[in-house]
């Protein structure tokens, strides 16, 4: 027995919303992935033709300053700044050198200055999402909303409680006032290199590192900055070092506060 064949404009309509179905699910798709593209960047440690430079990071005059310490110089317009100060944010800012000769690169001793920060945050240098250089900075500066003066606030005057009896009435006692818990300060570091001739052997010096409000218990150290922790400890002799590697140091004190200083080493 032979089956009647559907009508043709059943069969269309069929075949119209199975394409529908296909081409909605690929926008989809499409879509989750650039989302996820753009709200998830990745950096990672440069290699190859990245520049080294030793960066040094200040924060002066309520403003973040970034300063070329030694090392390559580097086109200003690849490079940019990322703040990743807790909020979720990972803003990226253009690099414009503020003080140095107008060439349009960030060369030795030539400084690049940002907007203010509102707490700790983790600096970035970046270029083609490569990280060039990074440190911790607090701002050491309160902020102050504009226009508002900081004023004392009054102490409340004791009231004397009326009574009919002739009984004194008790002089009350003052409360003490609680002294408040200052803020933890965050380490420095800072270190020295002392390379033996000609040779990798390199002498490590952690000890101008100081912690203002406490001590160091922590040195870790980064041969090439590339992330690996190749030793420990204050000094570290001997350590294989090429020439014109980068080294970082990451410090931590007693109250779990860090600090990374990053060095170029001829």
């Amino acid at each position: 027995m032979t089956r009647p064949s559907e009508p043709p404009d059943r069969r269309q309509r069929g075949a119209s919303e199975v394409l529908g179905a296909l081409l909605m699910t690929a926008l989809v798709v499409v879509t989750m992935t650039v989302a996820g593209v753009a709200l998830a960047p990745q950096f990672s440690d440069g290699a190859g033709g990245t520049p080294l430079v030793d960066c040094e990071f200040t924060y002066e005059d309520g403003a973040l300053q970034v300063t070329h310490g030694g090392g390559h110089g580097a086109d200003a317009s690849e490079l940019a700044v990322v703040l990743r100060d807790g909020s979720g944010a990972s803003p990226r800012v253009p690099f414009v050198v503020d003080e140095g000769d107008g060439d349009g690169r960030f060369e030795v001793d030539e400084t690049a200055r940002f907007g203010p920060l509102t707490g700790r945050t983790e600096v970035l240098v970046v270029t083609d999402n490569v990280i060039v250089c990074e440190a911790i900075v607090y701002p050491t500066t309160p902020t102050v909303a504009p226009g508002a003066t900081p004023s004392a606030t009054p102490t409340p005057t004791e009231t004397a409680t009326p009574t009919a009896s002739p009984t004194a009435t008790p002089t009350p006692t003052a409360t003490p006032t609680p002294t408040p818990t200052s803020e933890n300060q965050p380490p420095t570091a800072e270190f020295t290199t002392d390379r033996k001739g000609r040779s990798s052997n390199v002498d490590l010096d952690g000890s101008p590192s100081a912690d203002p409000d406490g001590s160091i218990v922590s040195y870790r150290w980064d041969v090439g900055n590339d992330g690996t922790i190749d030793d420990t400890g204050e000094t570290v002799e001997n350590a294989d070092v090429p020439q014109g590697a980068l080294v970082r140091l990451v410090v931590t004190d007693d109250d779990g506060a860090t600090d990374t200083r990053i060095r170029y080493v001829p």
